[in-house]
């Protein structure tokens, strides 16, 4: 008794690959009209992917859904950190460190939360940030009043000893950076990082207003968060 092989011909791969891509398409447009506000400006790819589908242009087809799902990943990537950094200003608010005052208490732009804003980072080096800032805010918070003395209940139960600790992995950062790039190039960079993530200044400030020179600058702070990340565990090393 014989077994007849049965071998997928070049047209039935065609149509497996077609049915696929249109299984793909159905859930991106599931995705994308559940939340028009966030996707909003993908129709018209989707649309554009579709008809690709239908015309049988395989190769276009996919290379049209690879743009639509990164677009859809930095989407879901910028309200991610957007959210990070609601949570942020919150904790900051909470514990009375103001996230957008110079030393002077004149309202001013936040520097940091102005370049996330342009999307000048990517979501590690955000990170970054994040957990530095939280901690740099926290290790220079004045002091706070123990809620156990006037008989209250939560909040901190040893604010002292929780800056101390912030302190502590604030200057870590300071150390791994000279450990990694030598002293004098870790104390520009710890300075630099310190300024706008920590304290929130911009880097046109920092750069007296000269383009070029804020542009490098923010070259530069993007060296000292991988730096930072890498000891505060949001970087790989």
């Amino acid at each position: 008794m014989t077994k007849t092989a049965l071998k997928s011909n070049p047209r039935m791969k065609d149509e497996l690959a077609i049915r696929q891509l249109d299984a793909i398409l159905r859930m991106l447009r599931s995705k994308i009209e559940g939340d028009p506000k966030r996707y909003g400006g993908l129709g018209t790819k989707l649309t554009r992917a579709e008809r690709s589908v239908l015309d049988g242009r395989i190769i276009d087809a996919r290379e049209q859904i690879i743009e639509i799902e990164r677009t859809i990943e930095e989407k879901d990537e910028a309200a991610a950190t957007q959210a990070q950094l609601a949570e942020q200003e919150r904790l900051s608010e909470a514990r009375g460190a103001p996230t957008s005052k110079a030393e002077s208490g004149v309202a001013t732009r936040d520097g940091w939360l102005w370049l996330i804003g342009k999307k000048r980072f990517s979501a590690a080096r955000v990170e970054s940030g994040r957990m530095f800032r939280e901690k740099y805010e926290r290790a220079h918070a004045a002091p706070v009043k123990s809620c156990l003395a006037d008989g209250g209940g939560g909040g901190d139960a040893n604010p002292v000893a929780s800056n101390s600790h912030a302190r502590f992995e604030v200057q870590g950062v300071r150390l791994h950076m000279e450990s990694s790039v030598g002293h004098t190039t870790a104390g520009a960079l710890f300075t630099l990082l310190e300024a706008v993530v920590g304290r929130g200044e911009t880097v046109r400030q920092l750069a007296k207003g000269d383009d070029r020179a804020a542009e490098a600058k923010v070259v530069e702070l993007g060296f000292a968060l991988d730096l930072a990340g890498v000891y505060l565990g949001a970087v790989r090393a």
